[in-house]
């Protein structure tokens, strides 16, 4: 049950809306002046992200609707305002956005610069996170694009860690390394293939042959306590060998425990099969 909320907090989540529709309008229409200072421009979109932070906060400390609605809110203008700036600045496909980094937006770059996914834990969530992205890649008409990903975290979403690449049959495949929070006990691991086809971006390549279809992505549920020993953060259960061309998953139990043995699927040109 919501907590009956604090006298003024209507006021105010009025206030932060009225304040948030001007600063994504102020900020769109400083996205020229800024095309040329990524550096301010990143500033403005740690501001935008510290209101996620803030509101989060503020949720957890005293649940109510106002300030569940001021985070849905704060989401929703960094949103609008990373997918205005990085649609109308190419520069930014190859910025590095560290302090972003730091508050928490995870950027995953791929290994030839053309592809890049942005996406960051919305505080929406429970034990199951949700979690938004977005797209961004460089067309063959050497034009940067980007999408937001609509209803992304409606089944939680995931955020992306890593972006390998494989050339076959003369295209370049990506492929991502997708996580998913799904309670404090359990996640998913998941390597999700991406092609640039002409100046559109496909995010459904079915390449992968497993024993009950073709798929495009492959992965995992497994028990988190099972590999806390481990000291990477997050978790790197999936090793991809863009070399070899392969994609070396763990066995896992019914329990969820991650085992010591492995699968691994080869990439013969057209498609990754099951090796023996």
């Amino acid at each position: 049950m919501l907590q009956k909320e604090p006298a003024g907090m209507d006021s105010l989540l009025r206030v932060y809306l009225i304040r948030s529709v001007w600063f994504l309008m102020f900020f769109m229409c400083t996205v020229r002046l800024y095309s040329q200072d990524l550096i301010r421009a990143e500033q403005a979109l740690v501001a935008c992200f510290d209101k996620i932070t803030y509101w989060a906060q503020q949720t957890k400390l005293h649940y109510h609707e106002a300030a569940l609605d001021s985070l849905r809110a704060a989401n929703h203008v960094f949103d609008q305002a990373l997918l205005t700036y990085t649609n109308q600045v190419p520069g930014t496909l190859s910025h590095p956005f560290s302090r972003l980094q730091a508050v928490g937006l995870h950027i995953a770059t791929s290994p030839d610069g053309c592809f890049r996914v942005y996406s960051w834990d919305t505080q929406l969530g429970g034990t199951l996170h949700l979690y938004h992205r977005q797209y961004q890649y460089k067309g063959e008409n050497g034009r940067v694009y980007s999408q937001l990903v609509e209803n992304a975290s409606e089944t939680g979403g995931f955020f992306c860690s890593d972006i390998f690449m494989i050339t076959g049959n003369n295209r370049k495949i990506y492929l991502a390394y997708c996580h998913e929070t799904l309670t404090t006990s359990l996640a998913y691991q998941k390597i999700k293939l991406y092609q640039v086809s002409g100046n559109t971006l496909d995010t459904h390549i079915p390449l992968i042959k497993t024993r009950t279809g073709v798929r495009p992505e492959l992965g995992f549920e497994f028990n988190i306590f099972s590999v806390l020993n481990r000291p990477e953060r997050p978790f790197r259960l999936i090793l991809v060998d863009p070399a070899a061309q392969t994609i070396q998953i763990p066995v896992v139990y019914e329990d969820g425990t991650v085992t010591h043995r492995s699968i691994v699927y080869v990439f013969d040109g057209q498609y990754f099969v099951r090796g023996d």
